[in-house]
């Protein structure tokens, strides 16, 4: 039944339809990715997922940075890894004021992403072992 629906409301629109009741398989459509692409649902879906996926970014970038701060401020020192990080964040923020795409956007948040999981252990770090225990 839902087949038949799905088959006659695609009839209305006007695409090219053949459809048997006994086979599900046989709802074949002339154009289906046509369809599909340019449907609002689609494209708000893709809007969806694009920002999702800009948004996520960060945190994944963060667990890099969280990565290589150990070594990094084991090699360089901790104040250096401090700064390293400072500029790192603000470089990728300068890229994503500067931005007129989605890719350079990206971009802008994986390196704010590392600069900050390279800022966060190394802080915590360095503030434990200057402060005093009273």
């Amino acid at each position: 039944m839902m087949v038949q629906q799905a088959a006659h409301h695609l009839w209305m629109l006007g695409e090219n339809v053949h459809c048997k009741k006994t086979d599900l398989t046989l709802l074949k459509i002339k154009n289906l990715q046509h369809y599909v692409m340019h449907s609002p649902i689609y494209r708000k879906m893709q809007v969806y997922y694009t920002c999702v996926f800009a948004v996520s970014i960060l945190s994944a970038s963060m667990m890099v940075g969280n990565l290589l701060s150990c070594p990094l401020s084991d090699l360089q020192g901790r104040r250096q890894t401090l700064t390293l990080a400072s500029a790192a964040i603000t470089t990728g923020w300068l890229a994503i004021g500067a931005t007129e795409g989605l890719p350079m956007l990206l971009v802008g948040r994986v390196i704010v992403g590392v600069g900050v999981g390279l800022l966060d252990p190394t802080s915590h770090v360095m503030l434990s072992e200057i402060t005093l225990i009273r």
